[in-house]
C-alpha cells in the first residue's frame, strides 16, 4: 500500500485540513480520508475510488484517474443548511456562515479562520454561483444547483489555485 499526506491548508501556522491518500496494494482502490479542522469542531470525511487509467510509468502510485465511488462523512461533516431568497443566499455550517446578497458585493464568512470571503451571482431561481476568495485572490468558484424538487443540490467547486475540480451531489435531509 502507498500513501500520500497533504497537510493541506493551514492559517497563521495552525492546520486547517489534513487530507491523507492511500493506494490499495494492487493499485485498483484509493482511500482517502479529510479532517478539517476549520469549524467549530472537527470535521471527518472518508471516500474510496476506482482506478480508470493508470498514471506514467514510474510515478507516485497515486498517480492517473479514479472514479469517485462511496463517501462517508460524519454529521459534522455531512450537515451544511443552505437558504435562498430572491435577494441573496445564506450559508451555515460547523460554525461557519455568511449571509451575503446578490450585489456582486463581497462578504466575509463568519467564524472561518482562512478569513474567506464569498461573492454570490443568482443564475437562475434554482442555480447560484458564489466565488470565494482568500486574501484578495480568488480560491473557488462553486456552483450550486438545486433540482427542481428541491430533494438535492449538485455542487461542482473548481479550486482554481490548485487546477482541481471537485463534484458531488447534496441530498436534502428531513
Amino acid at each position: 500500500m502507498a500513501s500520500l499526506l497533504d497537510a493541506g491548508a493551514s492559517v497563521d501556522g495552525k492546520t486547517i485540513t489534513d487530507l491523507t491518500y492511500s493506494v490499495s496494494a494492487d493499485g485498483k482502490t484509493l482511500t482517502g480520508k479529510v479532517i478539517d479542522h476549520s469549524g467549530a469542531k472537527t470535521a471527518n470525511v472518508t471516500f474510496t475510488e476506482t482506478r480508470v487509467a493508470a498514471g506514467p510509468a514510474g510515478a507516485h502510485a497515486i498517480s492517473g484517474s479514479w472514479l469517485g465511488a462511496v463517501s462517508d462523512a460524519d454529521a459534522t461533516a455531512g450537515t451544511v443548511h443552505y437558504a435562498m431568497t430572491a435577494d441573496g443566499f445564506s450559508m451555515k455550517w460547523n460554525g461557519q456562515s455568511y449571509d451575503a446578497k446578490f450585489d456582486g458585493k463581497v462578504y466575509p464568512v463568519a467564524g472561518d479562520p482562512g478569513h474567506t470571503k464569498v461573492k454570490l451571482h443568482r443564475v437562475d431561481d434554482n442555480t447560484v454561483v458564489e466565488t470565494d476568495y482568500r486574501m484578495g485572490k480568488m480560491t473557488d468558484e462553486i456552483h450550486l444547483a438545486a433540482a427542481q424538487d428541491g430533494q438535492s443540490i449538485e455542487v461542482t467547486d473548481k479550486d482554481v489555485q490548485h487546477g482541481q475540480m471537485t463534484s458531488y451531489k447534496l441530498d436534502k435531509q428531513p
